[in-house]
């Protein structure tokens, strides 16, 4: 029912299939075969192309169809024609069929630790280390897939969780996108630690190409807490006289001393403001290894009761410590150590 057919782009390992269909317009019916020998016709390869049915009968005045499965091997155009032999014609009818094989043309790169894409492989496990991440911050890597091929193809990403963990702090975004011919694009993959707990072990994230390859990379690295020790993550005056303008009593001290025990430099923030009781004032907020830094506190209570308070400190933006502070305003009160021999004094003769 028609001269010839195009299948179009198809990719290597997949099959195309086209029904055409043989018209008899004669009252009598005749017998046909397709001649195979005609199939390898430029160099295509009889493995490439069938028909079904090859041979058979066709009845007067009526139609057959006819299956034609195409499934390249190799990436080229193809270009051939089909004979179909009627019996006692003399010439064959010709069916011309076009086609082209492709395969994906994939590239998947991953940054390293000083931020240069290396090429995976598809043979084999990548391992991905984020190192140390400290607590609340997050680390990203660049997962880019290039399309150098002439076709568009779809990639997705696959996070393999053990059975019976958690879902980790990793994420993948997009988890799927369409990469179109000649350009890239980037999957980013992050790990935000809410933990100095590692990443389960068996953790694994799957790249895979629609059709194409798949890409395997297994995931380590594990949280990390601030190394910013403090000598004391709480601090009580205790009963401490009231302190008035008029008393002139000089309120009480102390002193919170913050070392830098981390490898990496830390920096941290102070957010109190100062009451009328209670001021804290720090030296320095960014420590190198190594270095410490002090919190001068003053306590002057102003009336006989019981005081709280709560200095909060956010170290390098992510981590929160709270420090508490303590306290009891007392009256001054003189009295004699024994009253009923010592209300008295004589001084005898002067």
């Amino acid at each position: 029912d028609r001269p010839r057919h195009s299948f179009g782009p198809i990719l290597l390992g997949q099959k195309a299939r086209e029904t055409v269909r043989i018209v008899n317009s004669e009252h009598i019916p005749f017998a046909f075969e397709f001649d195979r020998s005609t199939f390898a016709s430029g160099g295509l390869g009889s493995e490439s192309v069938d028909v079904s049915p090859a041979s058979g009968t066709i009845g007067p005045d009526s139609t057959l169809p006819v299956e034609i499965m195409f499934a390249p091997t190799l990436e080229k155009q193809y270009n051939f024609n089909m004979e179909l032999s009627i019996k006692n014609k003399s010439r064959p009818i010709v069916l011309n069929l076009k086609g082209e094989g492709y395969i994906i043309h994939d590239v998947v790169l991953l940054e390293d630790s000083i931020g240069r894409p290396v090429e995976l492989s598809s043979h084999s496990t990548t391992r991905v280390d984020f190192g140390q991440v400290h607590v609340n911050d997050k680390a990203t890597k660049h997962l880019t897939v290039v399309n150098s091929g002439r076709y568009t193809f779809d990639a997705s990403m696959a996070l393999r969780v053990p059975t019976g963990v958690r879902m980790p702090p990793v994420t993948i975004h997009p988890e799927q996108a369409t990469i179109k011919r000649n350009e890239r694009f980037v999957f980013h993959l992050s790990y935000q630690p809410t933990s100095d707990a590692p990443l389960p072990q068996g953790l694994k994230l799957s790249c895979n190409i629609v059709n194409g390859r798949s890409y395997h990379m297994q995931l380590v690295g594990r949280g990390k807490r601030p190394q910013l020790a403090f000598s004391s993550t709480s601090h009580d005056f205790g009963p401490c006289f009231v302190v008035t303008p008029q008393n002139a009593i000089a309120p009480q001290t102390g002193v919170i001393t913050m070392t830098n025990q981390d490898d990496n430099e830390i920096y941290f923030d102070m957010n109190f403001e100062d009451t009328p009781y209670l001021t804290a004032k720090v030296s320095r907020s960014v420590l190198v290894p190594g270095d410490h830094s002090e919190v001068a506190l003053t306590f002057s209570p102003g009336s006989v009761r019981h005081y709280e308070a709560k200095i909060p400190f956010l170290i390098n933006g992510l981590w929160p410590i709270i420090v508490h502070v303590r306290g009891e305003g007392c009256e001054m009160k003189l009295e004699l150590s024994d009253p009923a021999n010592e209300q008295y004094v004589d001084f005898g003769a002067v």
